[in-house]
Protein backbone atom coordinates (compact mmCIF):
# COMPACT_ATOMS: atom_id res chain seq x y z
CA UNK A 1 0.00 0.00 0.00
CA UNK A 2 2.95 2.31 0.00
CA UNK A 3 6.22 2.96 -2.09
CA UNK A 4 6.87 2.65 -5.57
CA UNK A 5 5.26 -0.97 -5.70
CA UNK A 6 2.08 0.57 -4.28
CA UNK A 7 -1.42 -1.19 -5.56
CA UNK A 8 -3.03 1.71 -7.95
CA UNK A 9 -5.71 1.96 -5.94
CA UNK A 10 -4.30 2.90 -2.76
CA UNK A 11 -2.17 5.06 -4.94
CA UNK A 12 -5.61 6.69 -5.99
CA UNK A 13 -6.82 6.98 -2.41
CA UNK A 14 -3.83 8.48 -0.92
CA UNK A 15 -3.92 11.13 -3.62
CA UNK A 16 -7.38 12.02 -3.07
CA UNK A 17 -6.93 12.23 1.02
CA UNK A 18 -3.37 12.73 1.38
CA UNK A 19 -4.49 12.67 5.45
CA UNK A 20 -6.40 10.87 7.86
CA UNK A 21 -8.56 12.30 10.64
CA UNK A 22 -8.37 13.32 13.44
CA UNK A 23 -5.07 15.21 12.22
CA UNK A 24 -3.02 17.37 14.25
CA UNK A 25 0.23 19.79 13.77
CA UNK A 26 1.39 18.49 16.76
CA UNK A 27 0.85 14.79 15.53
CA UNK A 28 3.31 15.39 12.56
CA UNK A 29 0.88 13.46 10.55
CA UNK A 30 2.37 10.88 7.02
CA UNK A 31 3.38 14.38 4.80
CA UNK A 32 3.63 11.53 1.99
CA UNK A 33 0.54 10.34 2.35
CA UNK A 34 1.02 7.08 3.14
CA UNK A 35 -0.80 4.25 5.20
CA UNK A 36 0.68 4.63 8.54
CA UNK A 37 -0.60 1.72 9.89
CA UNK A 38 -3.13 -1.28 9.75
CA UNK A 39 -6.92 -0.13 9.48
CA UNK A 40 -6.77 3.03 8.69
CA UNK A 41 -10.09 3.48 7.06
CA UNK A 42 -11.09 5.42 3.46
CA UNK A 43 -14.54 6.65 3.47
CA UNK A 44 -15.79 6.68 0.05
CA UNK A 45 -19.09 8.28 -1.79
CA UNK A 46 -20.99 6.85 -4.04
CA UNK A 47 -19.70 8.24 -6.92
CA UNK A 48 -16.24 6.89 -6.26
CA UNK A 49 -14.39 9.16 -5.07
CA UNK A 50 -12.62 9.08 -1.07
CA UNK A 51 -14.47 11.41 0.93
CA UNK A 52 -12.29 11.57 4.20
CA UNK A 53 -9.37 9.36 5.76
CA UNK A 54 -9.47 8.07 9.09
CA UNK A 55 -6.59 7.22 11.64
CA UNK A 56 -6.86 3.00 12.44
CA UNK A 57 -7.44 3.78 16.15
CA UNK A 58 -10.43 5.70 15.31
CA UNK A 59 -13.69 4.07 16.14
CA UNK A 60 -16.09 2.68 12.68
CA UNK A 61 -18.92 4.21 14.92
CA UNK A 62 -17.61 7.78 15.55
CA UNK A 63 -18.12 8.53 12.01
CA UNK A 64 -21.69 7.25 11.90
CA UNK A 65 -22.59 10.73 10.67
CA UNK A 66 -19.90 10.96 7.67
CA UNK A 67 -21.58 8.24 6.39
CA UNK A 68 -25.23 8.99 6.42
CA UNK A 69 -24.10 12.07 5.10
CA UNK A 70 -22.28 10.46 2.35
CA UNK A 71 -25.39 8.08 1.45
CA UNK A 72 -27.55 10.99 1.56
CA UNK A 73 -25.28 12.71 -1.22
CA UNK A 74 -24.53 15.38 0.99
CA UNK A 75 -20.72 16.52 1.73
CA UNK A 76 -18.66 15.37 4.93
CA UNK A 77 -18.81 17.17 7.81
CA UNK A 78 -15.26 19.01 8.56
CA UNK A 79 -11.97 17.38 9.67
CA UNK A 80 -12.19 19.53 12.73
CA UNK A 81 -15.37 17.62 13.81
CA UNK A 82 -13.50 14.32 14.82
CA UNK A 83 -11.89 16.21 17.72
CA UNK A 84 -14.52 18.93 18.44
CA UNK A 85 -17.85 17.56 17.23
CA UNK A 86 -19.68 20.20 19.52
CA UNK A 87 -18.85 23.01 16.96
CA UNK A 88 -21.80 24.24 14.66
CA UNK A 89 -20.44 23.48 11.61
CA UNK A 90 -20.32 19.82 12.84
CA UNK A 91 -24.57 19.64 13.23
CA UNK A 92 -25.87 17.70 10.49
CA UNK A 93 -29.17 18.59 9.11
CA UNK A 94 -30.30 14.61 9.41
CA UNK A 95 -34.11 15.60 7.76
CA UNK A 96 -33.09 13.85 4.37
CA UNK A 97 -30.52 11.71 6.10
CA UNK A 98 -31.14 8.11 5.84
CA UNK A 99 -31.81 6.20 9.19
CA UNK A 100 -29.39 5.68 11.93
CA UNK A 101 -27.71 2.29 10.95
CA UNK A 102 -28.40 -0.52 13.64
CA UNK A 103 -25.12 -2.59 14.20
CA UNK A 104 -26.33 -4.74 16.64
CA UNK A 105 -28.45 -6.60 14.04
CA UNK A 106 -24.81 -6.99 11.68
Amino acid sequence: MNGPGADPIYQFLKAEQPRATPFSSRSGGTPSGNVSWNYEKFLVGRDGRPAKRFKSAFDPLDFETDVRLLLARHPVTPDECAMHPGRIVCKADFDDLPAAIDFSQA
